[in-house]
């Protein structure tokens, strides 16, 4: 009888191990799975923008929305070259030839240092997708004017973000002030692509200022420009 107690009672933790075992490596090759398909992941959105950086020349549409208000704009990238006006008048144009941006407004020129302008155009902000991108996340399917395509967020460096823009101030004043937000602006990416031909049909970017008293999103559509 206590031969037999006793077997029972090896059988059971037997059971148990394996059990834990099992549950141990089946949570390993989920975790695996996952860690392969984030790397395809990554792999996939760094083709889709660098094929876009690669591309010489496009149209694009810009939504603009800031504090409640909305612009739409229109553009072309010619090269590391841009021009931009709105859409529904040709009182404001902006035009990056070389080193310099020009704005014309009412007959009049003003020029700004690419420091001064900023990112504008959607092949700054893809350079900075490669140059920042420290985590990539399928977020949905969805369709974008008919396409079958896929919604990625691309979530950029905080740290690496900050140095940048600490690199574009020059005045002790303006330094101060910035070392109080320069760690709380959050800066998300979302790609929305083809995935078997890496085409990107829009871009879109979420700017977010400190205690978020600020909003802005810049929407780039490219799907009139395949």
């Amino acid at each position: 009888m206590r031969l037999f107690a006793g077997l029972i009672c090896f059988l059971f933790l037997t059971s148990c191990s394996l059990q834990s075992s099992s549950e141990t490596h089946l949570q390993s090759a989920k975790e695996n799975v996952l860690a392969m398909k984030e790397k395809q992941l990554n792999r996939e959105v760094r083709l889709v923008f660098s094929q876009k950086l690669d591309q010489s020349s496009y149209p694009f549409k810009v939504r603009v929305k800031k504090d409640g208000k909305v612009s739409e704009l229109e553009g072309r990238q010619f090269y590391e070259d841009w021009s931009l006006q709105n859409r529904h008048t040709n009182q404001i144009r902006l035009e990056k030839k070389n080193r310099q941006v020009f704005i014309y407004y009412s007959n009049q020129k003003e020029t700004l240092s690419l420091t001064q302008a900023g990112l504008v155009s959607p092949r700054d902000h893809l350079i900075l997708i490669r140059d920042m991108a420290q985590n990539i996340r399928e977020l949905s399917a969805i369709r974008v004017h008919g396409k079958k395509a896929v919604l990625a967020e691309v979530k950029i460096n905080e740290e690496k973000l900050a140095q940048r823009l600490k690199g574009r101030i020059s005045s002790p004043h303006e330094l101060n002030a910035f070392s109080g937000i320069s760690n709380k602006v959050k800066v998300i990416y979302l790609l929305s692509y083809i995935p078997a031909s890496k085409e990107l049909l829009r871009l879109r970017v979420k700017i977010n200022s400190p205690d978020s008293l600020q909003y802005q999103e810049i929407t780039y559509d490219f799907a009139s420009s395949s």
